[in-house]
């Protein structure tokens, strides 16, 4: 979408204007100050105490906008037109400050916009109808199509519903010549659930990127046909074919649960394996430590043997002081 850009009547209007300008007579070029601003420029038209545009006039700005219309103390208003050098004519309201807020734009490609503007982009609720045959009526956002409106493209294809940075996107039905689709929409395309409706068949799920994708099919009396996943073939739909049953689907996700299940016992068991390896290597580790703390109070009594079932034997009973002291390395 081409802007309808306003020329900038601020105090950034007081750079030098073109050469053209500069050839015009001296009084036509002209500077007034109201409490918008300073303005400076190329007008010619009626004057106020011969300092302030008031009556009809033409202004000629230095970007090479033309804006005419009855002009109010320096201002604009209603009834405004502006020619921009690209060739576009809006014809319409203005701000007092001479933004193009509503009316309508004729661009040179053979577009046409009704409606409301901002920033020289339609924004608000327009009506824009192209040279190609593409006619639009809705919302818009800085030129594009934005919320609710109502599409019809050059292929007669119609779409009603919301727009997103002028794209299909939620809620919406796209109505062709021989099929229709009500559902939701993402990226201009048939994206999430929704029904489509074709002159033999009705497909009920999910789309994916203007695709059958996992939906049910019936035929036109209401029978169920099949149910499952379909494979996406070609530019269209209609090249869809059926991939997978429902019932395939499900046992692939039983087998798929089952393999899970499986795995998560295998992991648990091999978790209680090595938790038991390291607490039966902490065992033998204190074992041996404490057979060795025997060892050493032992050392000097009378009768070494003795001393070692006194001291270790006592509490660690279920093996032999030999075989303890093998499985500790002192053997």
């Amino acid at each position: 979408m081409k802007t309808l850009s306003q020329p900038s009547f601020r105090v950034s209007l007081t750079i030098a204007i073109c050469a053209f300008l500069c050839s015009c007579a001296s009084d036509n070029i002209s500077e007034w100050e109201t409490k918008n601003g300073k303005y400076r420029g190329a007008y010619e038209g009626g004057w106020w105490s011969g300092k302030t545009p008031n009556g009809y006039g033409v202004w000629y700005s230095s970007d090479g906008f033309v804006t005419s219309g009855n002009f109010v103390n320096g201002k604009c208003g209603p009834n405004f037109t502006r020619e921009t050098p690209s060739g576009d004519k809006f014809v319409g309201e203005m701000t007092s400050d001479c933004a193009a807020i509503n009316g309508t734009v004729n661009y040179k490609n053979g577009d046409r916009y009704e409606g409301a503007l901002s920033n020289g982009y339609p924004s608000g609720f327009g009506n824009l109808s192209k040279e190609n045959g593409e006619k639009y009526t809705g919302n818009f956002s800085q030129g594009k199509y934005s919320g609710t409106g109502s599409l019809i493209r050059p292929d007669k294809s119609k779409y009603v519903g919301n727009f997103s940075n002028g794209e299909f996107s939620g809620k919406g039905v796209l109505t062709h010549s021989n099929w229709a689709y009500e559902g939701d929409f993402a990226n201009n395309m048939m994206n999430g659930k929704g029904i489509l409706t074709s002159q033999n068949f009705k497909f009920i799920g999910e789309f994916k990127n203007n695709h059958l994708y996992h939906v049910s099919q019936y035929s036109t009396n209401g029978d169920l046909l099949s149910k499952g996943i379909w494979k996406a073939n070609g530019s269209s739909w209609e090249q869809d074919t059926f991939l997978k049953s429902q019932a395939q689907i499900d046992q692939e996700a039983r087998l798929e649960a089952q393999r899970k299940e499986k795995e998560a016992r295998e992991l648990e068991k091999q978790k209680t394996s090595e938790s038991d390896n390291f607490w039966k290597a902490f065992a033998k580790y204190a074992t041996c430590e404490q057979f060795d703390r025997a060892r050493q109070q032992c050392s000097t009594a009378g009768d070494y043997t003795k001393c070692m079932q006194i001291r270790f034997s006592r509490d660690f009973s279920v093996k032999s002081e030999r075989s303890i002291e093998i499985s500790c390395g002192y053997r």
